[in-house]
This record gives C-alpha cells, structure tokens and sequence, in this order.
C-alpha cells in the first residue's frame, strides 16, 4: 500500500530489504547513504526540509490508518 502513494514529498519505494541486519529502502532518487551525510547542515536549510516531511506526514496520514 505504501509504495502506491505519489506525493511530491515521497519518494517511490522500489524495495526494500534487510540485509546484514540493516534495513534497506531502493527508491527512484537514491543516490549515496545517510552515512555520506555527516556534515551538520545550517538551520537555514533544515527548516525547509523539514517542513517537507511534515507535509508528506500529512498525506500519509490522511489516506492511511494506524
């Protein structure tokens, strides 16, 4: 049901996997790992993307229920 919803704020999943005990998501814009990410970001620029995620919450919670 999941990998069906389309919002701008979602990324599709492909698939997903556990592999080595790690969780594992294959989206359509992957590109690198959260462990690429290890630079602290300025509030600046997570405000927005956070705002981002708020927003695809709210889809998924207004067509799915938990």
């Amino acid at each position: 049901m999941i990998s069906q919803l389309r919002h701008p704020y979602i990324l599709p999943v492909k698939n997903a996997d556990i592999i080595d005990g790690h969780a594992v998501l294959v989206t359509t814009l992957s590109a690198g790992t959260l462990d690429d990410k290890h630079r602290p970001m300025a509030v600046g620029r997570i405000v927005p993307i956070v705002c981002q995620i708020l927003e695809g919450l709210a889809y998924v919670s207004n067509r799915i229920a938990i």
